[in-house]
């Protein structure tokens, strides 16, 4: 059986990165989950992490077994701190709920092979201040 790979946030430049790098190889089935529009080959979930998390563990569940997730969905806000709205620093804080809840459904059993792999990517924005960047760094 070729092996399975998860990669979340597939349209940005890691995640994209990440299933473009994978899906070179011939004996390995990549499946994304992104959201809104994308070009992104299939298969692809569309898929705002925003949602329940019962419901993104019952979505990664359906795809074991897997050999691996990479984790690279994020939200970017650029706006001084005076300025971020509440919502946009809810927003960039889902990147950190998602996570929780990719983790907790790799627990599950099944829903990864024996061996397998989890990467969780996150933004050198949280070490090195830039300006604008308030919420995004929070993360």
């Amino acid at each position: 059986m070729s092996p399975r790979y998860l990669i979340t946030g597939a349209t940005g430049g890691l995640g994209w990165a990440v299933q473009h790098a994978l899906r070179m190889r011939d004996d390995t089935e990549v499946v994304t989950m992104a959201r809104g529009e994308h070009a992104l080959p299939p298969p692809v979930i569309n898929w705002d992490f925003s949602a329940d998390a019962a419901e993104t563990t019952k979505v990664i569940k359906s795809l074991g077994p897997l050999d691996g997730i990479v984790h690279a969905a994020g939200v970017e806000v650029i706006a001084p701190l005076r300025l971020t709205s509440d919502a946009q620093y809810r927003a960039a804080m889902m990147a950190a709920d998602s996570a929780f809840a990719i983790l907790r459904a790799a627990a599950s059993k099944g829903v990864m092979v024996d061996g397998g792999s989890i990467v969780l990517m996150s933004s050198v924005a949280a070490h090195r201040g830039t300006p604008g960047m308030t919420a995004y760094s929070a993360g």
